[in-house]
């Protein structure tokens, strides 16, 4: 209970007389610290959030500025870290729901050997994702100095290996997920997933997303940290083209529109790994599955990658049921026939202006009254 309150008074301080992006005291060359998530974002408008912060930190060297270059260079690490923490957690809490199910510790030890040996380096390494991440720091630093330094063309040459470095983090942890995830769908069935992730994220979802009730915070406000947060983070997951960052964006009169090609996990899982040159993850030499049956949880679609399914619960299904309206609404790639699609999120100005199908296709009605205090809990 304790722990309820606090996470309710940390929301409740980050929130009151805070605009999302207020900048206060000193700042870096495009950062600045946000009153409403408690740390430093990235500045500028969405136009400019669409440029992978890979793609400034090169065009910071190649310009010759140091400080920004080396200020972008600690920002990609803090995008990554957001990324990398979050499978810390998601990873072992997917052990402990296969445990909670009745397979022994013995097994799951097994069962993560045989991914992980799945997952090894280009350079025939195992995949240790705590002593590559250390890599990763340890040539961060290696960049800040050699931006200080004023060795633009030899950041230049590095960088790139940087940014790889996270990529085969932020990939594997992926695949490591969607492997055990493909074992629990196996034993358990399709429907165990909806349990699984309710598991996992359940408890997460009150803390994380309380700021997007309109009953508490009005949509005009917390949209902004929405619409940031959904760059942010795809920012992280190195979306697009060649896996930089970079994302498609346009806005119109009535939402904000993201396409991703590919996003930085399910999609990749469809179509395989272009970089490394590896096959879907549908296909041998992994095998896993996709939704053979129709779920509330997975858009009601059948080819849906397991691992998605986290998108359609968190942005779409359970905000529904705890707002009356979806955070963001998303547009997946499908297996065999559709995996080309660009992923797709929706983000709208308005809640009420949300169309009745995106209710439908996860088995929900649109309510006539918004927001969590008029929900059914």
């Amino acid at each position: 209970m304790a722990k309820d309150a606090s996470g309710w008074v940390e929301e409740m301080l980050l929130t009151i007389n805070a605009e999302p992006w207020a900048e206060h005291g000193p700042k870096s060359p495009g950062l600045a610290f946000s009153d409403v998530l408690g740390r430093r974002v990235r500045t500028g408008n969405w136009q400019d959030q669409k440029i992978s912060t890979y793609d400034k930190i090169r065009s910071a060297l190649e310009q010759h500025e140091s400080r920004e270059a080396a200020t972008f260079v600690d920002f990609f690490a803090d995008e990554a870290d957001v990324i990398y923490g979050i499978f810390r957690q998601l990873i072992p809490d997917t052990n402990e729901f296969l445990l909670k199910c009745g397979v022994d510790k013995k097994e799951i030890c097994d069962i993560n050997a045989k991914i992980l040996s799945l997952l090894t380096l280009p350079d025939g390494r195992p995949f240790k994702p705590r002593r590559l991440w250390e890599e990763f720091r340890s040539m961060q630093r290696e960049m800040i100095l050699l931006c200080g330094e004023q060795r633009f063309s030899e950041a230049l040459t590095l960088l790139a290996e940087f940014k790889e470095i996270w990529r085969l983090i932020q990939d594997r942890d992926v695949d490591h997920l969607y492997g055990l995830i493909n074992e629990m769908v196996t034993r358990f069935g399709e429907s165990a997933l909806g349990e699984m992730w309710d598991f996992i994220i359940g408890p997460l979802f009150k803390t994380r997303y309380a700021k997007f009730d309109i009953d508490h915070v009005p949509w005009e406000e917390s949209l902004k940290t929405n619409v940031y947060l959904c760059f942010e983070s795809m920012r992280g997951h190195l979306v697009g083209p060649g896996r930089m960052g970079n994302m498609e964006f346009e806005e119109d009169e009535k939402r904000y529109t993201f396409r991703f090609d590919p996003c930085g996990s399910g999609a990749r899982i469809l179509r395989g790994d272009e970089i490394e040159g590896s096959p879907p993850r549908t296909e041998p030499p992994f095998g896993w599955g996709v939704t053979k049956e129709k779920h509330d949880f997975a858009w009601n679609k059948e080819g849906v990658c397991y691992y998605c399914s986290n998108c359609c619960i968190v942005q779409q299904l359970k905000p529904i049921d705890a707002f009356g309206y979806p955070v963001r609404v998303v547009e997946p790639p499908t297996y065999p026939s559709d995996t080309a699609k660009k992923c797709t999120f929706h983000v709208y100005k308005d809640p009420k202006e949300i169309p009745e199908r995106y209710y439908e296709e996860v088995g929900r009605k649109k309510p006539n009254v918004l927001g969590g205090s008029s929900t059914t809990k």
